[in-house]
């Protein structure tokens, strides 16, 4: 069960990444606009989310360069990308109320349901 998850998971990644990499999908920018609306962040958390999507989304891009496309990630960047996505997470609980962190969870829960695309637990 725990691989399925996690090549669940590659596979969501995967087509983040090959989104914000190609034109006119979303970007990091993109990504915190539409969090900043859907969440009402203000301008301090606005400043702070861009950032964690920045780092976030370029590591991503990173640990995909050297992949040829429809290569599946080995054991270690799956690791890699597991760490990336909690860290990533360990910063939105510091940037956003508890409020809209519990929106957010919310919503990653109805995205992704039991296929581990949400927030750890």
């Amino acid at each position: 069960m725990k691989k399925f998850l996690l090549t669940l998971m590659v596979a969501l990644f995967t087509g983040g990444v090959a989104m914000a990499q190609a034109p006119g999908m979303p970007d990091a920018k993109q990504m915190t606009d539409q969090m900043v609306q859907q969440y009402k962040l203000n301008d301090s958390q606005k400043t702070q989310l861009l950032e964690a999507n920045k780092v976030f989304v370029e590591g991503l891009q990173k640990m995909f360069a050297n992949m040829t496309p429809g290569e599946m990630p080995g054991q270690e960047t799956m690791q890699e990308m597991q760490k990336s996505r909690e860290a990533y997470v360990a910063k939105l609980k510091k940037i956003l109320t508890k409020e809209q962190y519990a929106a957010y969870e919310k919503d990653q829960q109805e995205r992704f349901g039991n296929f581990g695309g949400g927030a750890p637990r």
